[in-house]
Parts: C-alpha cells; structure tokens; sequence
C-alpha cells in the first residue's frame, strides 16, 4: 500500500517542506503496517536531535525542538489515493491540505501565481508547484504547492 508523508516544518530552511510517497507492507489481512511507518519517521526526527517532544498521532508525528525559536514539524501521512492531484503546505503554521478536486488546485494555484508576478517578472507555469508563496495560504501562512503524481506502486520519489 502505498502512503503519502507531507513533511511540513517552520524552522530555518521550511520552504523545503515536501512530500513524498512511500510503500508499506500489509499484514496479510490486508491492513497496513503503519507503525513500521510511524518508526521510520520518528528515527529520522531523532536524527535531528535536540528534541522538546514527540506526539505520535494515528495520522502524524509533531516534533518540536528545544530552542528559543520554538521551531516544530508534523509529518503528516495517508493512504495515497487517485483523487489526489496536489497538496497544499502551510510550512509556517505545520499544516496541509490535500488537493482532490481541480476548482482548488486552481485556486491555489492563482495565489501562487500572485506571489511569483509579485517578485518576479518573467516565470514559467511549472514554477507554482515548487514556490513558497509568503502569506498567501490560509490565515495568510506562507503556501507551498507539491503536486502529487501517481507512481507504480514498487517506485519510491520525491516531488
């Protein structure tokens, strides 16, 4: 079965918010093993050291540092599914939304189309998926767009 992670992070570098799809093995009643999942997630959150906490979810892991900027992340994961054409990362608020119907791709789209006419004055169209768009996102957070596309299923990527 294949899972959707969205990676979303307020700390220094948080435009690199991303997601990426990866495989989990099922028991053979056919459920996933997402606490293979939650593990490999919490061993590359334990990478980064200097931890305040960890909240495990059925949906997510939030992490926060220990520091004075109070930086945090949520690793947010979900049954990929073919309805999913895009998702919507709010880096500096550590929320997203997935994208399933293309009226709100195109919305989204058009605030990140803003922000690149804002700043630049030449872009192509592919730019808007890999943008961060400073306070255009809901609560006027900052939006990154990651389009998801549908692998075969033994194939691991990042968009």
């Amino acid at each position: 079965m294949r899972y959707l992670i969205t990676d979303t992070w307020n700390g220094e570098g948080y435009s690199d918010s991303d997601i990426e799809i990866r495989e989990v093995d099922t028991y053979p009643s056919g459920h996933p093993k997402t606490h293979e999942l939650q593990r490999k997630l919490i061993e590359s959150i334990l990478d980064i050291g200097n931890l305040k906490s960890i909240e495990i979810n059925c949906n997510s892991i939030t992490y926060q540092l220990d520091n004075d900027c109070q930086d945090a992340g949520v690793f947010h994961f979900e049954p990929l599914t073919d309805d999913i054409l895009a998702v919507a990362i709010f880096p500096n608020i550590c929320e997203r939304e997935i994208i399933r119907d293309q009226e709100t791709l195109e919305e989204y789209k058009s605030f990140v189309r803003e922000a690149l006419e804002e700043e630049y004055t030449e872009f192509e169209d592919s730019e808007i998926f890999n943008f961060c768009a400073h306070a255009k996102g809901m609560d006027e957070s900052d939006l990154i767009l990651r389009e998801v596309q549908q692998w075969k299923p033994n194939q691991v990527k990042a968009s």
